[in-house]
């Protein structure tokens, strides 16, 4: 007689567990993306009073319009996303710092790949964090979504030099602090300073809408592209992570 599979009985469904050092990599992105929600929320809260008060007619300064102020505000803001990428950069040093990053690199498979999805998770935050201050500055005047984008060049600039701090040499990252404190202030007094304050700023050469030129973004992505390869290439020469890559390629062999 042929015997018959009991299928009264539910087979058990085994579900493959991530390893220790893959959810330790996934507990990294999550930790970047919680602190980019919390950015965004505050961002957001900060681009709607421009707006509101400017159509009650005030803190307009002299022959500006609404529009205008919402702009300027836009960069300001914009300048905040530029700091949760300094904070977030900062961040992935400490937990190379405490040694938790050893595995979450082994667990990429390589430097460069550990590298370069953390910078695309802290540049994809920055530009969200800065398209949410510019839905929030929509709402409340006429400026449109689009001005948040004219600034995201300049954005991404500041995320490559974040980039490149870290991977070349983690240990000056406070002084990006410095400059970024230095991008603010010009930011925040561009037109009280004199004009020539605020040339090294990225923000100084985003142009004004509508662009005349599409040259100063284009130099400004370009500068951002060679910034984020030059601290890839840096943190590739590192040692996080060495020992875990030569044992795993050791039994891959």
């Amino acid at each position: 007689m042929t015997s018959v599979p009991d299928c009264s009985r539910p087979h058990a469904v085994t579900l493959e567990q991530p390893s220790p050092a893959r959810q330790l990599r996934l507990w990294q992105h999550e930790g970047l993306q919680a602190q980019a929600l919390v950015w965004g929320l505050g961002v957001f809260a900060l681009s709607l009073p421009p707006g509101i008060l400017g159509q009650h007619g005030k803190v307009l300064p002299a022959r500006t319009t609404v529009d205008e102020v919402s702009a300027h505000h836009l960069v300001i803001l914009a300048g905040l996303a530029a700091a949760y990428a300094v904070a977030a950069f900062t961040s992935v040093s400490a937990q190379e710092s405490s040694g938790t990053t050893d595995e979450a690199v082994a667990a990429a498979g390589s430097r460069t790949r550990w590298f370069a999805s953390h910078v695309l998770i802290i540049a994809g935050a920055a530009a969200t964090i800065t398209l949410a201050a510019g839905t929030g500055a929509s709402l409340t005047s006429a400026a449109p979504i689009g001005a948040a984008l004219n600034v995201v060049p300049a954005l991404f600039l500041m995320v490559g030099l974040g980039a490149a701090v870290y991977g070349l040499v983690p240990r000056a990252l406070p002084l990006l602090w410095l400059y970024l404190g230095y991008v603010l202030v010009a930011a925040l007094f561009t037109h009280v300073l004199p004009e020539t304050f605020g040339v090294l700023s990225p923000f100084h050469h985003t142009p004004n809408l509508p662009a005349e030129s599409f040259l100063p973004p284009f130099v400004l992505l370009v500068s951002a592209t060679v910034l984020v390869l030059a601290g890839a290439a840096g943190f590739r020469h590192r040692d996080v992570g060495r020992r875990q890559l030569h044992t795993r390629y050791r039994h891959q062999a």
